[in-house]
């Protein structure tokens, strides 16, 4: 179906009128050309049409594409639930069934999907540099739009590792201003972005913001069962509170529950920060 057609059929299933539909921007006439397929809507009268149905870009798309998804969508959707989940298998098959899109055609999206994805399966291939020069090409994209969507978030969320202090406060801040405006019900993405502000307030020795954002991360973990960010925010807090004794306890406790890579990980946040503060 076309966007027209697709939003005829949600406007008429939600039994609202096309006078329902228009602002001082948006005539009941150009609602109709487009639902008729004689205009073509601007990128924002799409996204404030969608608005209007109460309905997100991934369910107009679904059913925009007969109430399945399209090879991208399922990329796009498949990466969204990688990165929630920490799942290497399907950032594996992320990066092969990407790699076969981007052969057939190019897509902006797909393209980034394959750039983060191809630096987190292939760490030692590329330099801090590197990282940082593709990290930055993605945010440079992303901070011109004037609508961020769901997978806009995720893919900040993929790179913002890759910059520095500075640009990552930058992008922090406004990811999780943009989040709480528009995607407050994505608390997974929450949990992950106030995860990477907490680590970066706490390596900048900003105790009292840390503090905060520390507690919140807790409060998100126990909201959504995960134990092992719950352990690992627990040591973020016991490193500000200089309790290493209680830190080194809950690295061994994510070893016990077969959590050995974030154990170890954590291991050597903890040991980094008492050889910086020696």
């Amino acid at each position: 179906m076309s966007f027209g057609k697709t939003a005829k059929l949600l406007r008429r299933s939600q039994h609202i009128s096309q006078n329902t539909l228009c602002t001082n921007s948006i005539s009941r006439t150009s609602i109709s050309k487009i639902e008729n397929e004689k205009q073509h809507p601007s990128v924002d009268m799409a996204f404030f049409i969608m608005d209007k149905l109460d309905i997100s870009p991934d369910e107009f798309k679904y059913i925009d594409n007969n109430w399945s998804l399209s090879p991208k969508s399922r990329i796009a959707t498949t990466f969204i639930t990688a990165t929630e989940t920490h799942n290497m298998k399907l950032f594996e098959n992320i990066y092969q069934n990407s790699a076969k899109f981007l052969n057939t055609q190019y897509d902006q999206n797909i393209n980034f999907i394959f750039a983060i994805i191809n630096m987190k399966l292939n760490i030692f291939k590329y330099s801090k540099t590197e990282k940082s020069i593709k990290a930055l090409t993605i945010w440079k994209y992303i901070s011109k739009k004037d609508f961020w969507t769901k997978l806009d978030l995720y893919l900040i969320n993929g790179i913002v590792d890759y910059l520095n202090d500075d640009q990552q406060k930058i992008i922090l801040d406004s990811s999780i201003y943009i989040l709480n405006k528009k995607y407050a019900h994505l608390k997974k993405l929450a949990l992950l972005l106030h995860m990477k502000q907490a680590k970066l307030l706490l390596r900048q020795s900003q105790s009292k913001a840390a503090q905060k954002e520390l507690q919140l991360c807790l409060k998100l973990c126990r909201m959504l069962s995960c134990y092992d960010y719950l352990l690992v925010n627990r040591i973020r807090l016991s490193i500000l509170n200089k309790q290493y004794t209680k830190a080194f306890a809950d690295v061994n406790t994510l070893d016990l529950i077969d959590n050995s890579k974030l154990a170890k990980h954590m291991n050597l946040e903890i040991l980094s920060h008492l050889q910086h503060h020696a």
